[in-house]
């Protein structure tokens, strides 16, 4: 796979592993600051309802979302390729005979390529 612009899913690393490392030092502030405040003995039963797993999940989520947009961002080409032909030949003296044709015809005169390539 390709991308148009690929310096955009390095820039979606960097930012999830500063987003990884913003999260744990949070929770090591949050964990001291805890420490302090509250006996040891409580601290279960006022942080029992907090779940570590959906945490976890949630911020994997978001992490997988952020690289997702940065993913698109670096725009990926798959799909198509394009190639640009351009013929001469009898394909447009075709169209030019048929158009002549009908020309010719609503004039109720002979077409001037038909007597010309024998087609009468």
């Amino acid at each position: 796979m390709r991308f148009s612009d690929p310096n955009w899913l390095l820039a979606g690393l960097l930012t999830c592993t500063a987003l990884i490392a913003m999260w744990r030092r949070y929770d090591v502030r949050q964990q001291t600051a805890l420490a302090e405040f509250v006996a040891p003995h409580l601290r279960q039963r006022l942080t029992g309802s907090v779940s570590a797993s959906r945490r976890f999940v949630q911020r994997g989520l978001f992490s997988a979302s952020v690289l997702c947009l940065f993913a698109a961002l670096a725009g990926p080409q798959f799909g198509y390729h394009w190639e640009k032909i351009s013929r001469r030949g009898n394909e447009g003296r075709l169209r030019d005979r048929h158009v002549a044709k009908y020309v010719d015809s609503r004039h109720k005169t002979q077409p001037i390529d038909a007597r010309k390539a024998g087609d009468q």
